[in-house]
């Protein structure tokens, strides 16, 4: 059985996953990058690359907390 501290301890990571993601995808666009070139580089999912590129082009000058509350209605965190 899980407890709630291990949970809310998964939650965090995950937040602090994102939130690198966003940070790093931010980077990635001001060099003129693509969302497929910056998932091959983390190796992580294209959609949710491409998502996080969406939404930071959006808001460019966003920091990364809001995009990740704009994120929530996409993905559970």
């Amino acid at each position: 059985m899980c407890n709630l501290s291990d949970y809310v301890e998964e939650l965090g990571i995950e937040k602090g996953r994102l939130l690198t993601f966003i940070e790093i995808v931010q980077k990635q666009l001001k060099k003129n990058r693509t969302a497929e070139e910056t998932a091959e580089y983390l190796d992580e999912d294209p959609a949710l690359i491409r998502r996080i590129y969406l939404l930071v082009q959006e808001s460019p000058d966003s920091p990364g907390e809001a995009i990740l509350k704009k994120m929530k209605e996409f993905i559970s965190i």
